[in-house]
């Protein structure tokens, strides 16, 4: 994953940022492996000891958005609520209910976007399609919030010259994504996609 740096706080936001999606790749790994030899997802013990760990960092992780909106915060911010929707939907595999508070950190997550520039997120347009693509397809969301994420999504991949949903798929490996793993949200993220890309003709 390469990610745009332009001071010393981008530096250490993106080696946060880098470093979270490490280690969710890594237990998608260790997920592919175990699956490959059993039936993983009635290992709920699993999910306590690789996946809830990173829950618990992501929700310890707290940035104060209104007090400090500089564009590294709320780069920061939007990710680890991305990140948390992602992590919670992982988590969902194994028949654990997903995140009670899924929909308020939505909420915030709508929120942030929402209020901040276009101008923070010119050199992280893929990190944002990411944030989106997560945000749309989360298991924890309602169904209003979902079509709220819509409108961004399609405005993202209009200015990250987004027209192939294989380029689209490339994008969220490139940060994290696993396709097999994640397959409803991919169907979902597919038919997002689809619909889209019939507005434009």
């Amino acid at each position: 994953m390469q990610l745009a740096e332009q001071g010393s706080n981008d530096r250490l936001g993106i080696t946060v940022i880098s470093g979270f999606c490490k280690d969710i790749r890594d237990v998608q790994d260790v997920m592919h492996d175990e699956m490959s030899r059993r039936h993983l997802w009635k290992d709920t013990i699993f999910a306590g000891f690789y996946i809830s760990p990173i829950l618990g960092d992501l929700l310890a992780m707290r940035l104060d958005v209104d007090k400090e909106q500089s564009p590294h915060t709320v780069l920061l911010e939007a990710f680890r609520l991305a990140a948390v929707l992602y992590v919670s939907d992982l988590r969902s595999k194994f028949g654990i209910d997903t995140l009670p508070a899924g929909p308020l950190y939505a909420t915030k997550l709508q929120t942030i976007l929402s209020s901040s520039s276009t101008r923070d997120w010119e050199a992280q347009t893929d990190l944002l399609i990411w944030i989106l693509a997560i945000a749309f397809t989360s298991q924890s969301l309602f169904q209003e919030q979902r079509a709220l994420f819509t409108e961004m999504f399609n405005h993202a991949l209009t200015v990250g010259g987004i027209s192939e949903i294989e380029d689209l798929k490339a994008l969220l490996t490139r940060i994290v994504w696993d396709e097999e793993i994640l397959d409803i949200q991919s169907r979902t993220l597919e038919s997002l996609f689809a619909a889209w890309q019939q507005q434009l003709i």
